[in-house]
């Protein structure tokens, strides 16, 4: 067992040597978190085009009326907001789209291509504009602060840092190495991969909350939004394994907030 225990203490070390090692390559507007990003914008974008390319066809797109108009409208006004954090982290040029499926679903999804989606369910659900924008900001966000390059770049540097363990046991293919090996994927995804997803959605949250309030929209609006998903969610894993932070840490953090967001609001009255 104690050699087991070193062999697995001298690969989680080179894991955490290699993320250590290219930390801190750029700062999340707003936040002011540190993140590493080994893609560029462009690559990002590309990736983005490509994954709208696969999916677009699977989805059933409403071309015209009221509701896609409404998600425009509102997506337009989100995205002026946030032109200088875009173009701060070299998005400047994006060509967005807004677009609604027909889906009972409640749901949104954005890829950095700048290509939002929104469910029909979900507009729905909204009360009101103030909290489609609410969800438009949160979205818009994710691109904003460069989530998926983010994601991407950490996997990159996880399977980096997992081949490097590979290379310090001396039979990986054994049961105690991929014993090992399995354990230190599992502890990749809990101790890096989840916590940042919860780190991206509370992320997405401060940063939409600002920016939904600079387009004129009323930030309270997110708070009633998401109480109401919540009360839709029903039962959800413990939060050390959810990807999203949990409900009452949401509205906390929002709440936290509140204030700042509402002055900025007000200066746009």
């Amino acid at each position: 067992m104690q050699g087991l225990k070193r062999t697995y203490q001298r690969a989680a070390g080179l894991l955490v040597a290699t993320l250590i090692a290219v930390t801190g390559c750029a700062t999340v507007p707003d936040t002011e978190r540190r993140q590493v990003l080994l893609l560029s914008p462009q690559d990002e974008v590309r990736l983005g085009l490509e994954a709208f390319d696969q999916v677009r066809d699977e989805l059933d797109l409403i071309e015209s009326g009221p509701e896609k108009e409404r998600v425009e409208r509102i997506g337009e006004r989100i995205v002026a907001a946030a032109s200088n954090r875009l173009r701060d982290r070299g998005f400047d040029s994006l060509e967005w789209e807004f677009h609604v499926v027909e889906d009972d679903q409640v749901n949104a999804f954005v890829l950095p291509a700048g290509k939002i989606v929104f469910y029909t369910g979900l507009l729905d659900l909204a009360a009101d504009d103030d909290e489609v924008a609410a969800v438009m900001g949160h979205e818009v966000a994710h691109v904003v602060a460069r989530h998926a390059g983010e994601r991407i770049s950490q996997n990159v540097l996880i399977q980096m840092g997992l081949g490097a363990a590979a290379v310090a046991l001396s039979d990986p293919q054994s049961p105690r190495g991929q014993a090992t090996m399995a354990a230190l994927g599992l502890g990749a995804q809990v101790g890096v991969q989840l916590p940042f997803s919860r780190i991206h959605e509370a992320e997405a949250d401060e940063i939409g909350l600002f920016m939904m309030a600079e387009a004129g929209y009323d930030p309270r609006a997110a708070v009633s939004f998401w109480d109401r998903m919540d009360e839709m969610a029903g039962d959800r894993p413990p939060t050390f394994l959810s990807t999203h932070p949990g409900p009452e840490q949401r509205r906390d953090k929002l709440e936290s907030l509140m204030p700042r967001a509402l002055a900025i609001y007000e200066q746009q009255s």
